[in-house]
């Protein structure tokens, strides 16, 4: 509801101006033109300034309809109030590059599809197809300390053991350390002596 709010006072507030200018342009509008129009429509409805009120209306009947749109939006498809939630929106479900030319390798090259908390402007970013890259909290000198997550594990081959190898941790937000712990394997690069 909190999304589908914040999207639905923005098309209460800004629609009529969107409409204006796909006229002069397709592509246009508020928000290709002012990507930080949250922090705006915050402010306007905080300060309530009548010029900024679509003819005929009050704030209170802006904050109604947008209330009303976000229901609809929430509920489209049957889905009840109730059962509205970040996850039900944020499937998320990573797949190696390779999906993308071979769709039908993605049984073996991709990890579980998992609802998952989070939206764009919060502090745990998350969308169907974006989402953080990594997580670290390391202090210098306290590294010991630290913790990393990695979605996706720490090799892309996805016939070595650390493919998807930590992924369960990232998508519940587990500390895992920081440091790596004893070495398992060494890679060892000897120069051809048949090289010109």
């Amino acid at each position: 509801m909190a999304r589908a709010y914040e999207y639905a006072v923005y098309v209460e507030m800004f629609g009529a101006v969107d409409s204006e200018l796909k006229k002069l342009d397709d592509q246009a509008s508020f928000d290709n033109a002012n990507t930080r129009w949250p922090v705006v429509a915050a402010a306007l409805l905080d300060e309530r300034p009548a010029g900024w009120l679509p003819a005929g209306r009050t704030w209170a009947q802006l904050e109604l309809a947008a209330i009303d749109r976000a229901i609809r939006e929430v509920t489209r498809g049957g889905q009840s109030l109730a059962s509205a939630s970040w996850g039900s929106r944020n499937i998320v479900a990573p797949a190696h590059p390779f999906v993308r030319a071979m769709p039908f390798l993605r049984h073996w090259l991709s990890a579980p599809a998992t609802p998952m908390a989070g939206d764009e402007n919060m502090p745990k970013f998350a969308s169907p197809t974006d989402g953080q890259s990594e997580r670290m909290s390391v202090s210098p000198g306290r590294e010991a300390q630290g913790i990393f997550n990695m979605p996706g594990g720490a090799s892309g081959h996805p016939l070595s053991p650390y493919f998807l190898a930590g992924h369960a941790a990232w998508l519940k937000g587990e500390p895992t350390p920081f440091l790596p712990g004893p070495t398992v394997h060494t890679l060892t690069f000897v120069p051809n002596p048949q090289a010109p």
